[in-house]
């Protein structure tokens, strides 16, 4: 059952179960409306109308330069949480700890820790918020010595399909320059933010800007003037920027948006106008952990993705990016790393061939077309014709061809417009379902998707039918046999089709790279999780040091909790001059 945020205080809400119709129907609803209602009114230009920075760009930023200490500074990034409680508490649990061993480095919670996107799935509101996010983070806190540590939150496209009225309620409810309003507390981390993005001047002369591109890479008129200001009026050359933005641009712009890299790249140079280097960006959406790097490892592009949300597969990324970072001709990046590593990825994609019993609900919903689509054929015959069933009883009894049968059965649809309806609108549906920007794939891929359906059909028609006589040899459409016979072409429906549907998504990532959001939210993949913990040093070498979290805390039935394993370095620490 699709649990979509309403439930109580005390919940403890179970991974999102992506397939449930019920919540397809209802995200589906939630992104038309959300980016319609983002066309006309954008929630981030009342934010700027409500907290004004006036004639110095300096009020608008959060200062921590003063903050270092002889030991350094730290700070500590998580993107993609509030899905299940568990898989989010297991890296809440961890962030929270006050130090994590790293090849023999004792990392310290940081001053301040980022949210980097996605906050909440599958939808916002202010009590999905509080059972999949706050309360993971309250539970983490109690377990740990009393702390205080700042928390700073980026949108992603699931924080904005309400018009991100329930992330400003949560996360930008602090009055700049009041001390008596800092915002809320989520567990121990203190929000502090009066906007949907942020610039935070940290020691060393670097920077963390943090973007807002709601749902479609675009960044506001006051949000590029805030910017803008900062790089001109702020930053100095020569001063070192940790860019967040919530999508991996580098990835999708292959598989997704070709648009995607000139957006990114718009927003890199917005900030290096006035001598300012870019040295470092971090993003999630994908829910993996990767890091690509130019050939003298500066600048990286890092994906940590892993707060608590399902897992999204590595075994697709390509082994090199081209950027065009600078004003000369594309970088090439290198994939260094990524987590899981692709050999598990690759097994773990195999699981979409149980996607009728992961995803019993789904299959139901495909079972219950195939019935009606057998309905309508079924009862579809001219005067003193027999049944289309018929046909296919006396080729299993071996009196007819199963040639026969099949002509008897597309000789049917012509009779049945309802049928020909239904069908065409599943085409359409499963040509839009192709999550790629290239016509011709979706088309092409649409067309091999229902036809397989088709075949499909026509097996659990066959079986059905057969099972019904068997059962009743007086098989008609006699109220009690006919019942019998659709039930059977609701099961043996549902699990063809779902088997179809599972082998079409492990066909799209595996064969075609596509799909890769789809195929893996079927599977709700807990384990795996990842966080950054990063430290500024003095004389200003940053290192980044990625954490995973390999198995995530879970509640067995009749057994209690089974907890989740210690946070283990992905890879050795990763140095930013």
């Amino acid at each position: 059952m699709a649990d979509t945020g309403s439930t109580g205080q005390n919940a403890r809400p179970d991974m999102v179960r992506w397939y449930d119709p019920r919540l397809l129907i209802l995200t589906g609803f939630r992104v038309a409306i959300a980016t319609v209602v983002g066309q006309i009114a954008d929630y981030r230009e009342v934010q700027a109308a409500l907290d004004p920075i006036g004639d110095d760009p300096l009020r608008g930023v959060f200062d921590y330069s003063a903050d270092g200490s002889h030991d350094g500074f730290w700070f500590d990034y998580a993107a993609d949480m509030g899905d299940g409680w568990h898989s989010s508490y297991s890296v809440a649990s961890q962030i929270a700890k006050p130090r994590l061993n790293a090849d023999g480095t004792a990392t310290e919670r940081g001053k301040f820790l980022i949210m980097g996107g996605d906050e909440i799935y599958p939808g916002p509101s202010p009590q999905a918020y509080a059972d999949r996010l706050i309360s993971p983070y309250e539970a983490a806190c109690e377990d740990v010595p009393d702390f205080s540590s700042d928390l700073f939150a980026l949108p992603g496209n699931h924080d904005w399909y309400d018009g991100l009225k329930a992330f400003t309620g949560v996360f930008c409810r602090a009055r700049r320059d009041d001390e008596d309003h800092p915002g809320n507390k989520i567990g121990n981390w203190q929000t502090r933010q009066t906007r949907s993005y942020f610039a935070l001047r940290l020691p060393e002369n670097w920077w963390l800007c943090g973007l807002d591109i709601q749902l479609a890479a675009d960044l506001n008129a006051a949000q590029i003037e805030y910017f803008a200001d900062i790089a001109r009026f702020v930053m100095a050359p020569g001063d070192r920027i940790v860019l967040c933005t919530p999508v991996p641009s580098w990835v999708f712009a292959r598989v997704r948006d070709p648009k995607a890299m000139q957006s990114f790249m718009d927003i890199v140079r917005l900030l290096e106008a006035n001598g300012a280097n870019v040295r470092l960006v971090l993003t999630g959406d994908l829910h993996h952990y990767s890091r690509y790097v130019c050939s003298d490892n500066e600048p990286a592009l890092i994906t940590a993705g892993g707060g608590g949300a399902f897992k999204h597969p590595t075994h697709k990324l390509t082994e090199t990016v081209d950027v065009p970072f600078g004003d000369g001709d594309p970088e090439r990046f290198t994939l260094a790393a990524c987590y899981p590593d692709k050999k598990t990825s690759l097994a773990l994609s195999y699981k979409n061939l149980l996607f009728p019993f992961i995803n019993w609900d789904f299959a139901a919903g495909i079972g219950a077309i195939y019935a009606v689509l057998a309905w309508f054929l079924e009862t579809r015959r001219s005067s003193g014709a027999t049944p289309l069933s018929q046909a296919f009883i006396d080729f299993m009894a071996g009196t007819n061809s199963l040639g026969a049968a099949l002509s008897r059965f597309f000789e049917t649809i012509p009779k049945s417009p309802e049928f020909a309806l239904v069908v065409f609108a599943v085409y359409i549906g499963l040509i839009n379902f192709n999550r790629t920007h290239s016509r011709i794939t979706r088309i092409l891929m649409g067309t091999a998707h229902t036809a397989t359906h088709f075949a499909a059909l026509i097996a659990a028609f066959c079986i059905a039918v057969q099972v019904a006589s068997w059962i009743n040899p007086q098989f008609d459409l006699i109220g009690g046999a006919f019942l019998m016979f659709l039930t059977l072409m609701m099961v043996i429906g549902g699990l063809f089709g779902g088997l179809v549907f599972g082998a079409f998504l492990l066909f799209s990532l595996n064969v075609l790279g596509l799909q890769w959001t789809n195929t893996f939210a079927s599977l709700r993949i807990a384990d795996f999780g990842n966080f950054l913990r990063l430290h500024i040093a003095p004389g200003g070498e940053l290192t980044v040091y990625p954490f995973k979290v390999e198995t995530a805390q879970r509640a067995i039935p009749g057994v209690g909790i089974r907890p989740a394993s210690p946070a283990e370095p992905i890879e050795p620490p990763i140095r930013i001059g």
